[in-house]
């Protein structure tokens, strides 16, 4: 049986292209949706950071695991790239809870300010 061939490929070889890029990239699909939903609502609530340490950690030892035993190189690949996304998402996250407590100090100072000025007004 003769195989399919596209541009001197052959069609088993272009597959497992694909599908070695779909098993590198697609667990990390998710993480970009929580990134735009955090950029869209100005808010990272009811998101635990605790999951990106435990993806991180895991992600470690799977690399650390590669030196010592390896295995398919894809999957390496994979755990550098949940790495970076994961980065990516601590930052993102970290950006918009930086600068909700900017908002927030600010619209206290301001009360501070309105209550000062009204207690400190000549009776």
């Amino acid at each position: 049986m003769e195989t399919i061939k596209i541009n001197n490929y052959d069609f088993k070889s272009v597959s497992k292209i694909i599908i070695d890029l779909i098993l590198i990239f697609g667990p990390n699909l998710a993480f970009i949706s929580q990134i735009v939903k955090f950029r869209k609502i100005k808010s990272c609530e009811g998101f635990s950071k605790k999951i990106c340490l435990f993806t991180l950690v895991a992600n470690i030892l799977g690399i650390f695991f590669w030196f010592g035993k390896r295995f398919d190189i894809p999957l390496l690949f994979q755990s550098i790239v949940s790495i970076i996304m994961q980065f990516i998402l601590l930052n993102e996250c970290l950006k918009i809870s930086t600068e909700n407590k900017q908002k927030l100090n600010l619209c206290s100072n301001s009360v501070k300010n309105i209550y000062s000025d009204i207690e400190n007004e000549p009776q």
